[in-house]
């Protein structure tokens, strides 16, 4: 076993409730309350019917349970068919560090099929997740990430999912490393996933990562043993991504935790957007309905933000391009003063007249921007009208920012949206939902979360 290996698994075996502060705590029940509403609004897109259609195939000795149908499966299929429902919608938190930018909301799916299988409550599955947010969170720290140009993100989820399922199921020591090694040695996903004209697998590659690190959790628990020297192997881990990288101090008890500093969001949109659409509905505010008079918008962003504004952005043909496109997402902000699932599922990126308004817009790197980047997403907007009356409007902390946190008011009324929308969840049944989710460390069983997010 090699030193990252007992670093790794040392630390995820010594972890307990117990560490997590009441800070901690509180933050990890509101993502998964935010997760869980994320899950709802993709309740009826085609990857998770593709997926929960794979899994239905397979029978289980031990089944785990769909989100939204409550059908059963095994636990690794469960985990992929969760975990593209978290993700899909682009509504999940993000990570945000100097050192990269990542979604460590993709181990909720992976987590949440561990600890049902394993029988556990709410504390098993708030302790999990915290375990699997620290982990992932500080390899994005770590700079591993930046160094490992042609490989996604999924590539170093695995590692962290791993050590977490291991944990959720009660795996020793040893066989938590092997379920690592079996787990990261055989998920090596490459960056072109999050690269151009984007397709379904952008919000699915994490969550089969995710999938790979429940079926090696269940080999390693049967007794599989995985490759030696994983990380530091001649052929392994360190030499086959680009280089070695050293962990960054873990949170133990007393510290914050890096769930904490997770990023909830406001809209169904590539992170970089964030800012960009509370500029336009500030821009909208005063501008009205008067989208017929704009003759140009002039956006400045930090240097991240540029990925959203390629070629491809302009002119998206399907709804994982567009919702990574600044120009798109800022048209539809000032037309509607809004952004939301509708948009898209409407093709309001195909339409002639958002086109229009997205060719009116510019987008270039500010200083202003690029210094504030990454502690704050900061846009700087301007809007000329043909009659030469200038807009601006200036967005730092998007809602859902550490520093602009979403009250319970604004969870509640995101989850009770997607749920009641797209999961055809009756009110009294989000009521339950909620408040099950609100004292979540009371929950003996999380099967009971589970079938309460099916209307069935």
């Amino acid at each position: 076993m090699d030193k990252l290996t007992r670093q790794l698994t040392a630390y995820a075996s010594g972890l307990t409730y117990a560490d997590l502060s009441p800070a901690a705590i509180e933050q990890t029940k509101r993502i998964i309350l935010d997760l869980i509403g994320c899950a709802l609004g993709a309740a009826r897109v085609e990857p998770a019917a593709i997926a929960r259609a794979v899994a239905l195939d397979v029978t289980a000795r031990h089944p785990a349970t769909l989100m939204v149908t409550g059908e059963k499966t095994s636990p690794d299929l469960a985990a992929f068919v969760n975990g593209v429902l978290v993700r899909y919608q682009d509504f999940s938190d993000a990570y945000v560090s100097a050192s990269g930018l990542c979604h460590p909301s993709d181990m909720f799916g992976p987590v949440l099929a561990a600890v049902e299988t394993a029988h556990g409550g709410g504390r098993e599955l708030i302790l999990s997740i915290a375990l699997a947010y620290e982990v992932f969170c500080g390899i994005t720290d770590s700079g591993a990430m930046r160094k490992a140009t042609t490989w996604d993100q999924a590539t170093f989820g695995v590692i962290a999912a791993s050590l977490a399922v291991s944990k959720a199921m009660g795996l020793d020591l040893e066989r938590m490393g092997h379920a690592l090694s079996l787990a990261a040695s055989s998920h090596l996903t490459v960056g072109q996933v999050r690269r151009g004209a984007l397709s379904h697998w952008k919000g699915c590659a994490v969550a089969n990562a995710g999938r790979n690190a429940v079926f090696s959790a269940l080999l390693a628990a049967k007794g599989m043993t995985g490759p030696d020297l994983l990380f530091e192997g001649v052929k392994g881990y360190f030499n086959a991504t680009g280089g070695s990288f050293e962990m960054p101090l873990l949170a133990s008890r007393g510290a914050d935790f890096r769930i904490q500093k997770s990023r909830m969001k406001p809209f169904p949109a590539g992170y970089h957007c964030h800012t960009a659409v509370e500029a336009a509905q500030q821009i909208r505010a005063q501008l009205g309905n008067r989208v017929d008079s704009i003759k140009q918008v002039r956006m400045q962003t930090y240097p991240s933000g540029m990925n959203y504004a390629e070629p491809v952005h302009w002119t998206p043909e399907n709804r994982e391009t567009a919702d990574h496109s600044l120009p798109f997402t800022t048209a539809v902000a000032l037309m509607e003063g809004n952004l939301a699932i509708r948009h898209y599922d409407e093709l309001y990126y195909m339409r002639p007249d958002v086109r229009a308004l997205m060719q009116k817009i510019s987008i270039s790197v500010g200083d202003a921007p690029s210094n504030a980047w990454p502690e704050a997403p900061l846009c700087l907007l301007e809007l000329e009208t043909n009659a030469g009356e200038m807009i601006r409007a200036r967005a730092e902390y998007h809602l859902g920012h550490p520093r602009n946190p979403m009250s319970a008011a604004d969870q509640d009324a995101k989850l009770r949206a997607m749920a009641r929308e797209y999961a055809g969840l009756a009110d009294a049944r989000i009521d339950q939902l909620i408040d099950r989710l609100r004292h979540l460390e009371e929950v003996d069983d999380v099967g009971t979360i589970l079938a309460l997010t099916s209307a069935v």
